[in-house]
């Protein structure tokens, strides 16, 4: 009788913690999409532009992911109905129907409604970051990761030039080399998971995941815009 006691106490307490964990992502995720944005250029730009525009004015970490074909990205003129961040995600999918955007603890991630880009799914069993790593360094280290180049053979992509910076964003001033002094342990996460821990560590970073498709070339290429 008093272990079943003690059992249906330790249940309790468990359904109690998952609520107000619950709660608080909650909260988080509300506070996050509420933010302003004011003061950015989202005028002709391409989907990644106007996304890390906004993320870096909300002074918030994440990551888009993109599937191209032949040619060049599209650019949009991006009309948000008000001032907040979520205002400009509404926007940006408005603009180009097909994606969604959402929080997931703490980090804003934009992606395509369905799944096409496997590699971000791939499990990297480990993946451990020194406070004396460049950001470069890194991504190098998530694309290189035995689990990851696996995927890579086996989706038949080919990596492109791998990008750190804003220079995409045409900002100058920005510091793409330290990593703050953060160090990761993470076990038995996804390609996309481990970006997005990265981005949140170094406290606003955002991730880029481009995969390009044409004429039987298929090629990706990670970038790591920084603040």
């Amino acid at each position: 009788m008093k272990l079943s006691r003690i059992v249906w106490l330790f249940l309790e307490v468990m359904v109690a913690t998952s609520i107000v964990v619950a709660q608080d992502e909650q909260n988080l995720s509300d506070e996050i999409k509420q933010r302003p944005v004011a003061g950015i250029d989202l005028n002709q730009v391409t989907e990644v532009d106007a996304f890390s525009r906004a993320l870096q004015a909300a002074h918030v970490a994440g990551g888009i992911a993109t599937l191209t074909t032949c040619g060049e990205q599209k650019r949009f003129l991006i009309v948000p109905k008000g001032p907040t961040l979520q205002d400009v995600l509404d926007a940006i999918v408005a603009a180009n129907p097909g994606h969604r955007w959402y929080v997931n603890q703490g980090a804003v991630n934009l992606v395509a409604s369905k799944n096409t880009l496997p590699l971000l799914d791939m499990m990297i069993t480990d993946f451990n970051v020194e406070a004396t790593q460049t950001l470069d360094e890194i991504i190098r280290q998530i694309s290189e990761a035995p689990e990851v180049q696996r995927g890579i053979a086996r989706l038949h992509l080919s990596q492109g030039f791998n990008e750190v910076g804003l220079s995409s964003l045409e900002r100058p001033g920005f510091n793409a080399t330290k990593t703050r002094g953060f160090a990761l342990r993470l076990h038995n996460v996804t390609v996309r998971q481990a970006l997005n821990t990265v981005a949140l560590a170094y406290g606003n970073a955002v991730w880029s995941y481009q995969e390009s498709r044409c004429n039987g070339s298929n090629e990706f290429v990670f970038s790591l815009l920084v603040q």
